[in-house]
């Protein structure tokens, strides 16, 4: 295999492997995680023909790839690099064998600069400074909502079977720090450059040693790293296994994503007397190093492989602290191996034959509490995590276990609505690992820490939190921990319409969230993304970054309607309503109103407002009433979720004036105002003040109306483009129709900047143009309007240019009563 360089060039394109891309003749190429799988693999071997099963367990992590998968992606693969499969100047056919790379291949410096070599003597030198933080695999360490995913109800959290499960730590030999909850972990110099494999296993043993690939893994990357060696948290590794053939994870994969200069490829191997474990260590010039080990117990040569590695990179191992005893630390790590493996089956299967000595063991039970998070029974889980605190005075908690039951329980009081209970139990959990400098879970506190103050509106202790968080997630090597964090941070600026912020961040963390295989974060970061392009009033951005979400995510994300949702609401918003409706039929068979009630409420938001655009008054009413009665329920009674109750209600109002109710409407409004003053929201406040407004306006009380339209154009100081637009929209045709020209000008000047992207921003512009005759500038406005407009209909009367001046226009109810409605979003 080549490891050097990385980057190379043949024919018009340029490969970077690793940042995991490829333009041509100067333009980025898009392609699906997989297919650059099948480049990089077969550009790695291009000195030899790959075969079919080997390019299948490559790709996809098994072998048994069917013959129809591989030939679509050697397809795929042909069209990128611009070649054919008659043509196969690039990519061979091996008839009854595979493929092989047979362009010629240039090498060509990556525009970051020259790759650091590792320096020469010693051959392989030790990374320089200890690192805070353990390699423990943490697939279930989520944080307190983790994603802040802005579909229609508010804030969506990871699911639950992540909210517990963390890196195991173990102490090092750091500074003690400050017990205040609010103080920075020690610096420690010096960045993650050391990586450890999965343990690929003799394919001749048994399944039940499998657990052996992740588990000795994490032993040895646990024993590096207490051992003074900078190493990437292995829950790095396991996200970038493939399916489940962890062992295959590659090298280059790894050093791309984690930065990682050195790597540790161990195998383990049955011998009649015990185990060999053969250690490589490689360096990113090519140069190896190797240690093996015989030892009776797997663990044990797991261990005394890692001292040897230690000694080998000049360092010291470290004594054996007192803990665990041996069956039990072999079952801790067998069940954490399983779960990390996604096989919850097996690990209950463990967890179900505990030995009566260990029936007690508070490790074991925080595991048992994790399974039960992902089987959804949370109140057994809270149980199972209260009695290992309440159990501590008879049996002291080591510091990992205790922060991890509180971790747990903090997640699980938010979710029930328990916000000051959470907040104490995070700063409890803040402190304890701050004292036992457990990096990963200080990090992972504060980051949900962080996003607990900005839910509830706390901004300035949200960034603190946000900062000490990622300087943790640094220390420790976190690479993904770190994108994950950017991404829950331009959730929360997306929230405070900080949209500049929020764009730089997601998009760093979109891009490092790709070098990892696919996976919720990255799913709630495109969702995140399409929503700040909606509320910019850029629908059509929006549609290219679903598009593609799309091409990286494949099926995945048509089945995540979490982010969807958000897709649908850009399809409307640029007129393809055909197609929103089928995205939304396709919604409604797949969620379930009793088990969704989130996704329910933003489902039927999205069908009242394409109901609304389409003019269907009677279905607008009913569903968006639908909307409002879901306040009440226990799932959507968080006051994150009032946003989506707030636009279903204006929508209501809307519709409702539109049929000429208008008794019931001011019924509905006087309701809505009456719901919101109990919140302090000014999104909602903006909403309400606008609904008053244009009742007013409909039941003839004309200054009522333009106070109130004034009222809540001054509330758009700090809010959102597509607010202002709400309320400029609805205002602008309002002054229009009574004929108030010179003030109407006024309120179109301020969406004068979005005509060229938003269809009600371009059609307001063309009436005013109408109104004034200006005969010139409203064709071109129209224009405007005409190519945005998709399948909606312009009004006949703004289509037509009048061959008379028409009369000044008078007052109008029924007529100022449809002026708001097309603003809604």
């Amino acid at each position: 295999m080549h490891a050097s360089p990385s980057v190379f060039r043949f024919g018009t394109c340029r490969l970077d492997l690793a940042a995991r891309e490829l333009h041509r003749d100067g333009q980025l190429v898009p392609m699906s995680p997989k297919v650059f799988d099948c480049l990089a693999w077969l550009v790695e071997h291009r000195d030899r023909a790959v075969g079919r099963d080997e390019l299948g367990a490559a790709v996809w992590g098994k072998a048994d790839v069917t013959d129809n998968q591989l030939d679509q992606l050697i397809r795929s693969l042909r069209r990128v690099v611009n070649d054919t499969g008659s043509d196969q100047e690039v990519i061979r056919t091996v008839p009854r064998f595979g493929y092989r790379w047979v362009a010629e291949l240039r090498p060509d410096l990556p525009d970051a600069g020259p790759v650091e070599a590792v320096p020469a003597a010693p051959p392989l030198p030790a990374p320089s400074g200890p690192v805070t933080g353990s390699s423990r695999t943490r697939r279930r360490l989520g944080v307190i909502g983790g994603l802040v995913v802005l579909v229609l109800v508010g804030v969506l959290l990871p699911p639950l079977s992540r909210l517990i499960r963390g890196d195991r730590e173990e102490p090092v030999s750091a500074p003690a720090a400050s017990a205040a909850p609010g103080t920075a972990l020690e610096p420690v110099p010096g960045p993650a450059r050391l990586a450890v494999l999965p343990v690929r296993i003799d394919g001749t043993l048994d399944s039940e040693w499998a657990w052996l690939r992740l588990g000795l893994m994490d032993l040895i990357a646990t024993r590096l790293h207490d051992g003074g060696l900078a190493a990437v948290p292995s829950s790095n590794i396991v996200a970038l296994a493939k399916n489940d053939a962890v062992e295959a994870v590659d090298p280059a994969t790894v050093r791309a994503a984690t930065g990682a200069r050195l790597i540790v490829a161990p195998s383990l191997r049955k011998t009649p007397t015990g185990w060999r474990l053969h250690v490589e260590v490689k360096g990113t010039d090519g140069d190896t190093r190797e240690v093996e080990v015989h030892a009776a117990d797997a663990i044990a040569g797991a261990r005394a492989a890692a001292d040897r590695v230690l000694v080998l990179l000049g360092r010291t191992p470290g004594t054996d602290a007192p803990g665990a005893t041996l069956d039990e630390e072999t079952l801790i790590r067998r069940v954490d191996a399983a779960m990390d493996g996604h096989d919850d089956d097996t690990a209950r299967q463990l967890l179900g034959a505990i030995p009566p000595a260990l029936g007690d063991s508070a490790p074991l039970r925080v595991r048992k509490a994790e399974l039960e998070v992902a089987a959804g029974r949370t109140e057994a889980a809270r149980t199972l995590l209260q009695s290992v605190l309440d159990d501590r005075a008879q049996r002291p908690l080591d510091a990992e276990t205790h922060s991890r039951a509180l971790f747990g329980l903090a997640a699980l009081d938010f979710l029930d609505n328990r916000n000051d209970a959470a907040r104490d139990r995070l700063n409890e959990t803040i402190r304890i690992a701050q004292q036992a400098h457990l990096s990963l879970i200080y990090g992972s506190a504060m980051r949900s820490r962080a996003v607990l103050h900005a839910v509830e509106g706390n901004d300035a202790e949200a960034d603190g939190d946000f900062a000490q968080a990622r300087i943790a997630m640094e220390l420790a090597g976190d690479t993904l921990g770190l994108a994950e964090l950017e991404a829950s941070q331009a959730g929360t600026l997306i929230a405070r319409h900080r949209f500049a912020e929020a764009q730089a961040l997601q998009d760093r963390a979109i891009a490092r969230l790709e070098r990892f295989p696919p996976g919720d974060v990255l799913r709630a970061a495109f969702g995140n993304k399409i929503y700040l392009h909606m509320a910019m009033l850029q629908p059509r951005d929006a549609l290219a970054v679903a598009g593609h979400a799309r091409l990286v995510l494949g099926t995945t994300w048509d089945a995540d309607w979490s982010a969807r949702l958000h897709e649908v609401r850009a399809l409307i918003a640029s007129g393809r309503l055909d197609e929103a409706q089928r995205d939304l039929d396709a919604a409604a068979a797949a969620i379930d109103p009793a088990r969704q009630a989130d996704l329910y409420s933003a489902l039927l938001a999205n069908q009242a407002q394409l109901a609304l655009v389409r003019e269907d008054w009677t279905a607008a009413v009913a569903l968006a009433t639908r909307v409002t009665e879901l306040r009440a329920a226990p799932a959507l009674s968080a006051p994150h979720y009032a946003r989506g109750h707030s636009g279903g209600w204006r929508v209501l109002t809307q519709a409702l004036r539109r049929q000429g109710a208008i008794a019931e409407a001011a019924r509905q409004t006087q309701r809505f105002a009456a719901w919101a003053s109990t919140l302090q929201d000014p999104s909602i406040a903006l909403q309400v003040r606008l609904s008053e407004a244009e009742q007013a306006a409909a039941e003839h009380r004309t200054d009522a109306a333009l106070t109130g339209f004034e009222q809540a154009l001054a509330l758009t100081g700090r809010a959102a483009p597509s607010e202002i637009a709400m309320v400029a929209v609805a205002y602008g045709r309002y002054l229009i129709e009574i004929g108030r020209l010179t003030e109407a000008t006024r309120v179109v000047g301020r969406v004068a900047q979005w005509v060229d992207q938003e269809y009600q921003c371009a059609v307001l512009q063309a009436q005013l143009y109408h109104a004034l005759g200006q005969q010139q500038a409203w064709k071109a406005a129209l224009a405007k309007a005409r190519d945005l407009a998709g399948e909606r209909t312009l009004p006949a009367a703004l289509a037509t240019w009048p061959t008379a001046p028409a009369p000044a226009p008078a007052a109008s109810g029924a007529a100022t009563a449809v002026h708001g409605e097309s603003a809604a979003r």
